[in-house]
């Protein structure tokens, strides 16, 4: 083998080795939907993460302010990435976090401005939970729910043993668990202490190393049946303690009935293509003609017995534009914990390149339209008594 052989091998190894950790919390519901989000898109749509720089691992801040030096990185490192959910464990001062990986990722870009630095996702498969069972095991409950509790446990063992994990925020009246970055290790700290040479954790990092401290995480995105390692990722979040109450649905994406001139004639669905501009994802709905937008509903039953008001909840299908003729439902009730929804969407005749939005969004009732800001913002703050769907929003 030349040399250039072997730098081209090493190159292609050090790539496949790296892998970018993106963590988003439990302690707003605004990062909790985050998580709902990236579980409802489609594979190939960009999603965006926001982190402040205390929160961006040292080695990522040295090389992302320069963005010739970023692409260089790149190439070096790779660019596949994945996103993980962090739940407190408690309310105790040596309270960490829950870890739980839900879905591959790809980085599109990185872009500083200020103190905060914007990360720009492109999305891709799910963790398989249920990874490692073969057609006829997988489809025994059983089974499933101990191999992803495996999992599970495998995954959140290796991320603990990554240096400058995400810690809780510390509490300023309490003793709270702090990583100490000269000492690297986690130690105490003290109620009023300044975080100086300590830090609460990186929830965007990279690892790139071989050895155990730095190793990549060990995943598998494969699945025996279609979506089935969607479902397992939503058997596992849905019966965290903090997402139970929860909706979750995926998109699967917009279809149109295609013609296949064969004898006899004969139609299949063809889904639309998805095109992506800098940070905006565009769906390319063919006009005048109809096309069907796919979403697929599932919860733990755990979860789903034990969260009764779930089932009172209606979604709110949106558009303001006059690309659309019309929609076959405006809202989706949800009446069970496993279902697929197929709504139809007459798109009309448009000849010049026209915005055309769709949101989907949880419903308010009278009671909530009622509320005055400050009980919203008491009912958001207790977080027990929320209820969370995804909220995404497609456009043409």
């Amino acid at each position: 083998m030349t040399v250039s052989q072997k730098l081209i091998a090493w190159w292609r190894k050090k790539q496949n080795q790296s892998l970018f950790y993106l963590y988003s919390s439990d302690s707003s519901p605004r990062y909790q939907r985050n998580i709902l989000d990236i579980l409802c898109y489609p594979e190939g749509h960009i999603f965006r993460f926001r982190y402040q720089d205390k929160y961006v691992s040292d080695e990522i801040k040295s090389w992302s302010r320069n963005p010739s030096n970023f692409i260089d990185k790149l190439k070096l490192y790779g660019r596949k990435g994945i996103v993980i959910y962090a739940e407190k464990t408690g309310n105790s001062p040596e309270m960490h976090f829950n870890f739980f990986p839900v879905r591959e990722v790809s980085i599109a870009q990185i872009k500083v401005e200020g103190s905060i630095y914007y990360v720009d996702i492109i999305l891709g498969k799910f963790i398989n939970y249920y990874s490692g069972l073969d057609a006829e095991s997988v489809q025994d409950e059983i089974i499933r729910s101990n191999q992803a509790k495996q999992s599970l446990e495998k995954f959140r063992t290796h991320i603990k043993s990554i240096n400058f994990y995400p810690l809780p925020k510390p509490n300023t009246s309490e003793i709270s668990q702090i990583w100490n970055k000269k000492g690297n290790k986690i130690e105490s700290l003290a109620p009023g202490s300044t975080l100086v040479d300590k830090t609460q954790g990186f929830y965007f990092s990279l690892a790139k190393g071989t050895n155990d401290e730095n190793k990549p995480l060990d995943y598998k995105t494969a699945e025996t049946f279609p979506n089935l390692a969607w479902e397992s990722v939503v058997d596992v979040v849905s019966n965290s303690t903090s997402m139970k109450s929860f909706i979750f649905y995926r998109i699967l994406g917009f279809y149109h009935r295609k013609r296949i001139w064969d004898l006899p004639v004969r139609w299949k669905d063809e889904q639309v293509k998805i095109k992506t501009a800098g940070a905006t994802t565009v769906y390319l709905l063919p006009m005048g003609k109809t096309v069907t937008l796919k979403l697929l509903f599932y919860k733990s039953e755990t979860a789903w017995e034990g969260t009764p008001k779930v089932k009172e909840q209606i979604l709110e299908i949106k558009s303001n534009s006059d690309v659309f003729a019309g929609f076959s439902q405006n809202e989706i009730q949800i009446l069970s914990r496993y279902n697929e929804e197929l709504i139809q969407i007459a798109c009309k005749r448009v000849f010049d390149s026209v915005f055309a939005p769709i949101s989907i969004e949880l419903e308010k009732s009278e009671e909530e339209k009622d509320k005055k800001p400050d009980e919203e913002i008491k009912e958001v703050e207790e977080k027990e008594n929320i209820i969370l769907a995804p909220q995404p929003y497609l456009s043409r």
